[in-house]
């Protein structure tokens, strides 16, 4: 709450002239995209031999697909390295849901604790998903059915997810997953209708 209330005095301030804050906590950034506020966002990485690069943050599901997308193409790194790809799409069904259920709650009129612990409520990635969906993380049971009827590519995708790193894939698979994943994500994000 402190978090998103620092946002809006930034956002008031910032009508009239320019404001530049460096912080390494990623609250503030998550409450400016939350309350759909115009800024940059610069992420600075320092490499090896202090070499500092700045480049402009994606948001997290972008992140995510995009990194997924980069150890499926890398050459030369162990096999078992291909394990994280479903993982880090994972983390983008993920964040998209939240982003999805933070959006619908807010309209809501939902303080931002109680969408907190709606979010907290759901525990896995079918309950997140069925909050998004749904607007109810008990009803997890649904989703495949759900997927399935919608899109059997992103019913699969979302199964590998759901494994994670406990199952290898092809590096076919990878890219089939994460096209699907973000096909899924985009339609989530689109608001593509109440699924409830």
């Amino acid at each position: 709450v402190k978090v998103e209330g620092l946002a809006r005095v930034l956002d008031h301030v910032a009508k009239d002239r320019q404001v530049v804050v460096l912080t390494h906590d990623d609250r503030l950034p998550e409450a400016v995209r939350r309350l759909e506020m115009e800024a940059t966002i610069i992420e600075v990485t320092r490499r090896e031999q202090s070499v500092v690069e700045l480049r402009t943050a994606l948001d997290p599901v972008r992140r995510y697909i995009e990194d997924a997308r980069a150890v499926a193409l890398s050459k030369n790194l162990p096999p078992e390295t291909h394990r994280v790809v479903p993982g880090f799409c994972r983390y983008a069904l993920e964040a998209a849901a939240r982003e999805v259920v933070t959006h619908r709650l807010a309209h809501e009129g939902k303080p931002y604790d109680e969408i907190e612990a709606a979010w907290d409520q759901a525990t896995t990635l079918l309950m997140r998903l069925a909050l998004a969906f749904f607007g109810d993380e008990t009803r997890a049971g649904d989703v495949m059915t759900y997927l399935n009827r919608q899109s059997p590519a992103a019913a699969d995708a979302v199964a590998i997810c759901n494994r994670g790193a406990h199952k290898a894939v092809t590096r076919e698979q990878q890219m089939t997953t994460i096209r699907d994943v973000e096909q899924l994500t985009a339609r989530m994000r689109e608001g593509t209708g109440d699924h409830r």
